[in-house]
């Protein structure tokens, strides 16, 4: 089975556990201010990752995500549950729903490799299989483009759920990073919201800080 197939067998459970986001009255506007931000260091794939404090990170319910995958699988696709890990999990639920998700696969666990051309198959699948969580959502054609000089594929997508009376967002980037593949995948009540999440700056190796998707990459607001 390729790498892509696999990857395809792997949603992330952790969408199936969020609860209807509560109407509040809008709060007064404060002054306009730099939002707060917290960072994420990865030394071992040397990369800095900013994303807005306002999302809190929930590694418990990230771990337990990947457990439940690995205990419901079995054969090829209990293995690739293995390879598969989750760093960093961060929610805002305050005011509807924001998540920003960062997912690494291990190339060198799985034995397997992955050609450029398979990025944007597979991370419309991974946008896919998450928003098919809330019902049967609808995706835009993945675009193809460069990020901190290795090759990267965003995809964005939504999803109208009867469930939640509200239509989910959803925006997602795979790039090819050493031996691994990083993803990352926002999703919201909210369009707007999506922008400045693909916003977020990250750096590889020190050099110059760039969006993780890049303005004009992907409109995710005009599916």
């Amino acid at each position: 089975m390729t790498l892509v197939a696999k990857f395809f067998l792997l949603p992330l459970l952790a969408l199936s556990g969020v609860t209807k986001p509560s109407a509040q009255q809008p709060a007064a506007k404060a002054p306009a201010s730099a939002p707060a931000t917290t960072t994420y260091t990865d030394h071992d794939l040397h990369f800095t990752y900013s994303y807005a404090s306002s999302l809190v990170a929930d590694p418990e319910t990230a771990k337990a995500a990947i457990e439940a995958e690995k205990k419901d699988s079995t054969g090829v696709k209990r293995a690739a549950a293995d390879c598969v890990s989750t760093p960093l999990m961060a929610m805002d639920t305050n005011d509807g729903l924001r998540m920003d998700i960062l997912i690494r696969m291990d190339l060198t666990c799985l034995g397997e490799e992955i050609k450029t051309g398979e990025l944007g198959p597979a991370v419309g699948s991974i946008l896919k299989e998450s928003l098919a969580r809330f019902g049967t959502p609808t995706l835009a054609d993945p675009a193809s483009y460069t990020l901190a000089s290795s090759p990267a594929a965003a995809v964005s997508g939504s999803v109208a759920s009867e469930k939640y009376g509200l239509t989910f967002y959803g925006s997602a980037t795979c790039t090819l990073a050493g031996k691994n593949v990083l993803c990352w995948e926002f999703v919201s009540n909210d369009c707007a919201a999506l922008a400045p999440m693909m916003a977020y700056p990250v750096t590889f190796d020190g050099k110059p800080a760039t969006a993780v998707i890049p303005e004009k990459t992907i409109l995710p607001c005009k599916l």
